[in-house]
């Protein structure tokens, strides 16, 4: 029998404590040991969708409309392999033992809202969303790589990006613009899936464009402060942003296509001539107006990267967008709340009003309270013996372009109404005049256009293609001098000429 003394029984004893106090310590260790299972990423997605009615993809542009308007736009984008092990990897022999790229894709959505302020300044607001990607873990430790794997979520928020834009210069024809920008970036994204850079961020940069009408071209740059990020044998730091486009408006600018390069390198003290940190990519893009006046658009791109540094090797973006604008300057007055009841006998110009009480039986028109005006039209005049349908008011178009401002919907209304019951009038030429401001072949370019956005809103309206035509004249017909700003604003009009016409139907004579 053995037989175990008290000074081997207190000897378990200590024992006992000591390895108490052992796992004690164990469990203590790890608790910091499980806060740190979870490895902090950064953004991957390198586009930064530009978002205004006017930009492109990748690329903004300094253009901003004369009248406040508010846009919004909604876009889809679609990567493959965004980031590749060989960009946090550099030993192929390690790189061989991981299973797969880190975001194998990724399917975002770009929310963009904002305001044109002043003919000058933008002010915008951009959410993008993964809404679902997908990847492999980034720990491997037959490829000595031990640190925790990345917690991947399928669907998470990104950061949010706050942005203004001011144009600073325009030459005198508007070939020429120069505008500057800053951004914020707000840690609303998750920095555990690479959805966000876990803290705030910032952007100071410009955009330059040269447009020749036939075409433009546009450069961007900016310097972004970012916060400092690692993963393995990648630095995520500071950069420079840069991008260039060029766009071809066709078919009276409601359609678009075009091409952009856009990318970045390292400008921070860890991130500074690395490739991993020196994504290029391009795209291939087109967009399509569904309205006269550019108000409604949808888009497309395609493309790939160019250089090893993270970047798609597919990207693919859709977009869908609107503006409005908020001017009116000659609100109409509220309607009558009484009708007339005739019939087409005695009501030729068919505007509701009976000719007995029509001061302008063959112009449609509106109730008066003026005798003298009652039935007449309110923005154009058709005197007798005239070959010309007189605009009391100037259509208005955006600046420097052929888009008609809603302001002047009205007027173009009138002169639906007009040619709808004045069946005598065969053929209207709309007739395009500019100022003398700028060069004879770029303002001879802006009148044809405009005269053809004009006859588009009148087809669009029911009015037969074969009743008119569209000459532009830019500044070989003024109207009075140039001199002044207010002669200059004279000599910008769109006017009516009555080419063809037959003798009319007799109006009957008042009583």
């Amino acid at each position: 029998m053995i037989r175990f003394s008290s000074s081997s029984s207190s000897s378990r004893r200590r024992a006992g404590r000591s390895l108490a106090a052992l796992l004690a310590a164990s469990s203590i260790g790890l608790v910091p040991a499980l806060a740190r299972a979870q490895t902090s990423t950064f953004t991957v997605d390198r586009l930064v969708m530009a978002g205004a009615p006017d930009d492109g993809i990748g690329v903004w542009r300094p253009e901003v409309a004369r009248d406040t308007r508010f846009f919004g736009q909604l876009g889809l984008g679609f990567a493959v392999n965004p980031f590749r092990v060989d960009n946090y990897v550099d030993d192929l022999n390690k790189a061989e033992k991981i299973a797969g790229p880190p975001v194998s894709r990724q399917l975002i959505a770009y929310l963009n809202a904002g305001v044109e302020l002043f003919n000058r300044a933008s002010l915008q607001v951009a959410f993008p969303l993964v809404l679902n990607q997908a990847g492999s873990p980034t720990n491997n430790t037959q490829a000595n790589l031990p640190q925790n794997s990345v917690d991947l979520k399928s669907a998470a928020p990104m950061d949010l990006r706050l942005e203004g834009r001011f144009v600073v210069f325009r030459n005198e024809a508007k070939s020429f613009k120069l505008a500057l920008s800053a951004s914020v970036f707000l840690p609303t994204g998750n920095k555990l899936s690479f959805a966000g850079d876990g803290s705030a961020g910032a952007a100071f940069g410009f955009a330059t464009e040269y447009n020749a009408k036939s075409f433009y071209a546009v450069l961007n740059a900016a310097y972004r402060l970012r916060p400092f990020a690692n993963l393995n044998e990648l630095n995520v730091s500071n950069e420079v942003l840069y991008g260039v486009g060029a766009y071809v408006p066709l078919r009276k600018g409601t359609l678009r296509v075009g091409a952009e390069v856009f990318g970045a390198f390292g400008a921070g003290k860890k991130n500074v001539g690395d490739l991993d940190t020196t994504p290029l990519e391009w795209n291939v893009n087109g967009r399509m107006y569904f309205t006269a006046q550019r108000q409604l658009w949808a888009g497309l791109s395609a493309g790939t990267r160019l250089t090893g540094g993270y970047a798609p090797d597919f990207r693919s973006v859709l977009v869908l967008g609107g503006d409005f604008g908020i001017k009116d300057t000659d609100p109409s007055s509220p309607s009558p709340r009484y009708s007339f009841n005739v019939s087409d006998d005695a009501d030729v110009d068919k505007d509701g009003i009976p000719d007995e009480v029509d001061a302008c039986p063959r112009e449609p028109g509106e109730l008066n309270s003026n005798p003298d005006m009652n039935g007449c039209p309110k923005y154009i005049r058709r005197i007798s013996g005239s070959a010309e349908i007189e605009i009391l008011k100037q259509v208005e178009f955006a600046f420097d372009k052929s888009e008609i401002l809603p302001v002047s919907y009205p007027i173009l209304d009138e002169v639906v109404r007009l040619l709808q019951v004045s069946t005598e009038i065969k053929l209207v030429s709309i007739e395009g005049h500019t100022d003398n401001q700028g060069k004879v072949d770029y303002n001879q370019k802006l009148s044809e256009d405009r005269a053809n956005s004009v006859m588009g809103y009148l087809v669009q309206k029911g009015i037969e293609a074969g009743r008119l035509t569209a000459t532009g004249f830019g500044m070989t017909k003024p109207l009075v001098s140039n001199d002044t700003e207010a002669g200059q604003q004279r000599n910008r009009r769109v006017e009516f000429k009555i080419k063809q016409q037959v003798a009319p139907t007799e109006v009957p004579a008042k009583r």
